[in-house]
């Protein structure tokens, strides 16, 4: 049985196949496809079809968990904070609470709270990782960008997501390493990846999990 798709027929030459965020599967076909080669395709990608969708559904119900509000937790580094919004006037934590001021929007006390916490807890990383790899960027910024976790630029300033607090430390470490390695290989070339390899043995793990937790940035978006 093949599982529900929509067809979009147009003068492209290969048959393709998309899923949305909502979990919606597309199949983009010749026009003069038949129907039965789209449906013997989409049947031998049944497993990818499916490792897909539950990946979507994962996401979903943690970004339902993970949300800006009373009782909410936040994934940090590693650890969880359940959210509280008190009559506080700047962020601070007490014994695994995240005390949040109730009149600000709770988007930008927490982008505030988290570039405090980059200074040090991200600044370091880089430090150490920069000079066990004998480079020095010429300067750090932090970004609430929604689609990269990090950049690097020919001038050597260094970009990271203040959502990698949000992540476990070890993902920071590869996106540091990534992106300290487009100062000697401004490219995604096998020599790139030799070398990001050489500084974060088995990066495929890491580089997978934070493809499949992108969502965490979304937790930095204005509405």
């Amino acid at each position: 049985m093949t599982v529900p798709y929509a067809l979009v027929r147009s003068n492209r030459r290969t048959l393709a196949l998309t899923i949305d965020s909502a979990g919606t599967l597309t199949a983009r076909a010749p026009l003069r496809m038949p129907q039965r080669d789209i449906e013997a395709f989409i049947r031998q990608k049944q497993e990818w079809i499916d490792a897909k969708q539950a990946q979507l559904r994962r996401q979903a119900k943690e970004r339902s968990v993970y949300e800006l509000s009373e009782g909410g937790l936040l994934p940090f580094y590693g650890e969880f904070l359940t959210l509280r919004f008190r009559d506080v006037t700047s962020p601070k934590v007490l014994s695994g609470v995240l005390l949040l001021p109730r009149k600000k929007p709770a988007v930008t006390s927490l982008v505030g709270w988290l570039r405090t916490q980059a200074q040090s807890l991200l600044g370091e990383r880089v430090t150490r990782l920069a000079k066990a790899m004998n480079l020095a960027p010429s300067s750090i910024h932090y970004t609430t960008a929604r689609t990269r976790w990090g950049s690097m630029n020919n001038r050597g300033a260094l970009r990271l997501n203040l959502a990698l607090l949000l992540c476990p430390p070890s993902m920071a470490d590869y996106v540091i390493v990534h992106e300290l390695a487009h100062m000697l290989q401004p490219n995604h070339s096998r020599a790139f990846w030799a070398l990001v390899e050489q500084w974060m043995p088995g990066y495929e793990d890491r580089r997978a999990w934070l493809k499949q937790n992108s969502h965490l940035t979304g937790l930095l978006q204005k509405p």
